[in-house]
């Protein structure tokens, strides 16, 4: 509606409302992509909790080649793994 009212005003520029509508759709996907991975690190926090460390690892694996600067699952990553190094050894 903004962009809508901001290209109608008197003496609008239309590259300037088009820009501006292009880079609101980047912020938007961007926001719902980051979204998706905080659910996804809390899907695997929630496998992590219940010692599925062989289901957490592929989903923080996926997230971490999507965002590598993920904190989350940069936070979450190292414990998983050390906790499925074990169990596989054991």
């Amino acid at each position: 509606d903004e962009l809508t009212k901001a290209a109608e005003a008197p003496g609008a520029d239309g590259a300037n409302a088009v820009s501006q509508a292009i880079a609101a759709v980047i912020d938007d996907a961007a926001r719902r992509k980051r979204a998706l991975l905080d659910q996804q690190v809390e899907q695997a926090r929630g496998l992590a909790a219940e010692q599925k460390w062989s289901e957490a690892a592929p989903i923080l694996r996926k997230v971490l080649a999507q965002a590598p600067d993920h904190a989350g699952a940069q936070e979450l990553t190292p414990s998983v793994l050390v906790k499925l190094a074990d169990q596989l050894a054991a």
